[in-house]
């Protein structure tokens, strides 16, 4: 199996695992809502919205946008749209 990535909707702790999910937040003990990743889908997804940003001259808003609304599967683009907890991972670093 894949490794995955849950986060917590709580803390925003990161819950990395390969077989089995926790059902409770290591760090605050709140249960684990939400969809869990593969972290190589989030790790691709990271390099496309470089490569957009850097090839189209886009913001980062705009690459992922471009990324979920035009080249994604819409399954895919709603899940990573509608889930906060990945949605801040995603985001550029500060």
């Amino acid at each position: 199996m894949d490794r995955m990535l849950k986060v917590c909707s709580q803390c925003q702790h990161e819950h990395y695992f390969e077989d089995f999910c926790p059902g409770n937040c290591d760090n605050c003990n709140s249960p684990l809502v939400g969809n869990a990743y593969p972290v190589k889908l989030l790790d691709q997804v990271t390099q496309a919205i470089d490569i957009i940003s850097n090839r189209l001259d886009y913001n980062f808003d705009e690459a992922l946008n471009y990324l979920f609304k035009v080249l994604a599967a819409p399954q895919v683009s709603e899940n990573l749209l509608n889930d906060p907890s990945i949605w801040k991972i995603l985001q550029p670093p500060k």
